[in-house]
């Protein structure tokens, strides 16, 4: 799912025009899926080293490749999809035991930024990492803000309210991968809070937990009027550095010069 999302956008689409995002609602069969084609471009890609983090927030890489996860809609751990247990308990340790029925998109926007945390932290002295747009986040001194002040956070959805720093311009300013709340959907609803993608005059597209008649992983829009807020991280990014010249090659024994 991942790759075929960086082979879209390698070919030059926005997050919005990449048709695998809308797999899980129009073939999620297709998520499982993979051909000889496709094995043979993964192994190239691996055997080149090739990077696919393309742009930051680099934590969007978790969310797109959880794309399709479906809930069972029971209230144990016995009976519901365990990856959704595991989002659940991300939010808050043993919370998976009241199964996946327990809405859950507040715990999925918890476990895509601790899972890269988690990533980034251990990676945060790779030399490797030169050339990441998120290079600056690996600095010790940015720290994710995964905390709330709510007692509810995170698996209220409208304990994110508070979370990083707000988008005050947000249908101008909102960025890939910024944090969104909704306005409560319904009588016993907090709100819905997940990803942005994009958004036009009318309607805003989310990528998030417990959508798409809330029992998914996917990505769907909604009225623009519904918004609440829009919060950022705050990451600082420092410039890609140009790749080095390279060097030339030195004479081999004997005045030979392979350049020649």
């Amino acid at each position: 799912m991942l790759f075929r999302y960086h082979q879209q956008r390698l070919d030059g689409k926005e997050p919005q025009d990449c048709a695998v995002l809308q797999q899980p609602n129009s073939n999620p069969a297709a998520l499982d899926q993979i051909d000889e084609a496709l094995a043979a471009q993964i192994t190239a890609a691996a055997s080149a080293g090739q990077r696919r983090t393309l742009e930051p927030p680099c934590w969007m890489d978790w969310a797109i490749g959880e794309l399709g996860q479906v809930e069972h809609d029971a209230r144990s751990r016995a009976g519901s999809n365990p990856r959704i247990c595991a989002y659940l308990d991300a939010g808050r340790a043993t919370a998976g035991d009241g199964g996946d029925h327990t809405p859950w998109c507040g715990a999925f926007v918890a476990w895509v930024l601790k899972s890269y945390d988690t990533y980034r932290q251990a990676h945060r002295l790779d030399a490797e990492r030169s050339g990441d747009p998120l290079a600056g986040a690996a600095q010790a001194a940015w720290t994710m803000p995964l905390r709330g002040s709510s007692a509810d956070w995170p698996l209220r959805a409208d304990t994110w309210r508070t979370w990083g720093q707000p988008r005050s311009n947000w249908q101008t300013d909102a960025r890939f991968g910024d944090v969104v709340l909704l306005a409560p959907q319904g009588q016993d609803s907090s709100g819905h809070v997940a990803f942005f993608i994009h958004c036009d005059d009318r309607r805003i597209w989310l990528l998030g937990g417990n959508q798409t008649s809330g029992s998914r992983v996917s990505v769907q829009s909604w009225d623009i009027r519904e918004v609440v807020v829009v919060r950022h991280a705050d990451v600082p990014v420092l410039p890609t550095p140009a790749p080095a010249p390279a060097p030339n090659p030195a004479p081999s024994p004997g005045g030979f010069d392979p350049a020649i």
